[in-house]
């Protein structure tokens, strides 16, 4: 079936990978596949262009260091491959949110971006790489690199290529702390989108994207540079979910400013699940530790799990970044990954080990509910009042008898 898109991208598959290779064909080909009407939808077929001009970009850095060249000679073409690239593997996850391949491919085609880029400026710093280039490409796909890395680690599980990618990725920093130190330096002295979002790449990674392990130092530096990028024209999705991640960490955090700010991102994306989700995960705080007005925080707490909801990829309608902990003052959200690190809740709650039990019991919060609308062992809901309910798994250990 030659006219078929999947015929075209597997032929291209043939030129990018098998000598003699054909890049330039190779893009041609996946270029025809991509304006045939059943193809645009097609998440592989986006994808696989995507790798094409991946390739391209490599070959011509590879091209330039073989044959002695200036950085300066290729980086127009090396930067419309790249964004060629990243566009397409954008699209292939906004295509289907459930697979992973298009963030994985952003990270590995960064990687390259940069370490060969920096081998062909004879720069081996990164830090003294980015700093001493005048366009803002390089820290803006430093930026894009990180982002993808927060994508993958708010996913359920991820596999093992990605977290190869990822512990790859770290490489290419070198000296972390310098990085931070210089970047830091050249955002008091200039005011730009690329290289605020740099600098917070760097002290994110530096964390291992770790927050709370972050000093409150770390932390409001982060803080206050996204909100100078929100507050720009340029502003990201990400600038937005690295502004609330360091907020919520801070000494100082303050519900009503990060609810005003989550409104304004859900403004920015509609669609989008997470500020929806976090809307419902404050107001839900809010709700837990009120003693008055519980009835208008209630409302919110529906309004905004309904908005989650219909955003969400099917499949993972049920799927929570956080679980809710006791902190030093009430109660607080803690990421399933980066806050709860070694911890598996889910299999510990199913267990009924002692150990895991004392574990619970010391990291979770409880709360409690009335039961209602029992209908078997994998499904009941927790009433908290105000029309406010969970969905709860009783197991074997409760019962129709049990309700109310």
């Amino acid at each position: 079936w030659p006219r078929e898109p999947h015929y075209i991208a597997h032929l291209a598959r043939h030129l990018m990978y098998e000598d003699p290779r054909d890049i330039d064909g190779a893009v041609k080909k996946v270029s025809l596949a991509e304006d045939l009407p059943e193809a645009k939808d097609d998440a592989a077929l986006v994808h696989v262009a995507g790798m094409a001009h991946r390739i391209r970009m490599e070959q011509v850095l590879q091209e330039a260091i073989a044959q002695d060249l200036n950085l300066a000679d290729v980086e127009d073409t090396v930067r419309s491959d790249f964004d060629e690239a990243v566009s397409r593997f954008e699209r292939s996850t906004q295509i289907k949110p459930s697979n992973e391949h298009g963030l994985v491919a952003t990270i590995q085609t960064v990687s390259k971006l940069l370490r060969q880029s920096m081998r062909l400026a004879g720069e081996g710093n990164l830090s003294t790489f980015l700093t001493k280039r005048s366009s803002g490409f390089y820290m803006d796909a430093l930026s894009l690199a990180e982002e993808n890395i927060d994508l993958l680690n708010n996913r359920p599980r991820i596999s093992i290529r990605a977290e190869k990618t990822i512990a790859e990725w770290n490489n290419v920093y070198g000296n972390t702390d310098r990085v931070v130190s210089d970047l830091r330096a050249l955002a008091a002295r200039h005011e730009d989108l690329d290289v605020r979002r740099a600098l917070c790449a760097a002290i994110i990674a530096r964390a291992k994207h770790k927050w709370r392990s972050m000093s409150q130092v770390d932390l409001r530096t982060v803080a206050l540079m996204m909100e100078k990028n929100i507050n720009q024209q340029g502003v990201r999705d990400a600038d937005i979910r690295r502004w609330f991640s360091a907020y919520r960490n801070l000494d100082t955090f303050d519900e009503t400013v990060a609810n005003r700010k989550l409104i304004d991102w859900h403004g920015l994306s509609p669609k989008s699940v997470e500020p929806a989700y976090y809307l419902f995960a404050i107001n839900f705080l809010r709700f837990l530790s009120s003693q008055g007005s519980r009835e208008a925080l209630a409302s919110e707490v529906i309004r905004w799990n309904s908005v989650c909801q219909s955003n969400r990829p099917y499949g993972s309608r049920s799927w929570s970044y956080d679980w809710l902990e006791q902190g030093r003052h009430g109660f607080r959200l803690a990421h399933f990954k980066n806050d709860l690190e070694g911890i598996d809740p889910p299999s510990m709650i199913r267990g009924e080990r002692p150990a895991d039990r004392a574990i619970l019991e010391s990291r979770l919060a409880r709360v409690e509910g009335t039961i209602r609308d029992y209908r078997g062992p994998q499904f009941a809901s927790l009433d908290f009042g105000f029309n406010v309910f969970a969905k709860i798994t009783p197991l074997g250990r409760l019962s129709k008898d049990d309700e109310g």
